[in-house]
């Protein structure tokens, strides 16, 4: 009895103070190819872009997004920018594509594979872990 008092309080003091595995808890950046003009953007044109409903760029480039396939980074974005769960998401893009409305981002297995996509994509948009250095020939956007 004395054991699992403990158990449960050791597991109420982990959700209280955030030490839990949450998957939302990752923080997300959001890299651009380096001839993007913009250097900052609100949370609501990242919204868009990832549903499809702004398909370029100020200077009329075609914006490319480009996602995670799964994992806790890709969790996080569609979290903080989405407002959506992986599953909402997918649902989202199904029904887009079943009715002809749209056609879902093209999806990566690693953050490495993102980043030389954009790179290498005028007008590519996607989305990495918080890391301490900018990687090399992408630019991070600044999210209003």
């Amino acid at each position: 009895m004395k054991t699992k008092i403990i158990a449960a309080i050791f597991l109420l003091v982990i959700s209280m103070t955030g030490l839990g595995l949450e998957t939302a808890s990752a923080e997300t950046l959001i890299i651009v190819n380096s001839a993007v003009a913009e250097s900052a953007v609100d949370a609501e044109m990242i919204q868009k872009i990832f549903l499809g409903k702004t398909k370029k760029w100020e200077d009329k480039t075609a914006i490319v997004p480009v996602i995670l396939d799964e994992g806790p980074v890709h969790d996080a974005f569609l979290d903080q920018y989405l407002n959506k769960s992986a599953k909402k998401f997918s649902t989202f893009w199904k029904k887009a594509v079943f009715t002809g409305t749209g056609t879902p981002p093209s999806s990566f297995a690693t953050e490495a594979e993102i980043i030389a996509f954009v790179a290498s994509n005028k007008g590519a948009i996607g989305y990495i872990g918080k890391v301490d250095a900018a990687p090399a020939n992408v630019k991070v956007l600044v999210v209003n």
